[in-house]
């Protein structure tokens, strides 16, 4: 991918959104990093990105919610 951005001279604007189910958002920060470091090397450029944390939280709500109706 990184040749082929490269070799194409393509020009195009990268933005992650990340929730890879981690409590912190803080700990998306390695995808982040990997992400920058693509757009470095395919010579596009990078935008940044959001970090959404609590994904396992998020699960746990719903079935919170879900037995709080039931009861």
């Amino acid at each position: 991918m990184e040749d082929l951005c490269r070799e194409n001279k393509l020009r195009c604007n990268v933005y992650v959104i990340a929730n890879n189910r981690f409590i912190e958002e803080r700990e998306n920060e390695f995808l982040m990093q990997i992400m920058e470091n693509f757009c470095i090397r395919s010579n596009i450029k990078w935008c940044g990105g959001l970090e959404i944390g609590d994904g396992v939280m998020m699960n746990v709500m719903r079935i919170m919610t879900a037995l709080n109706k039931k009861l």
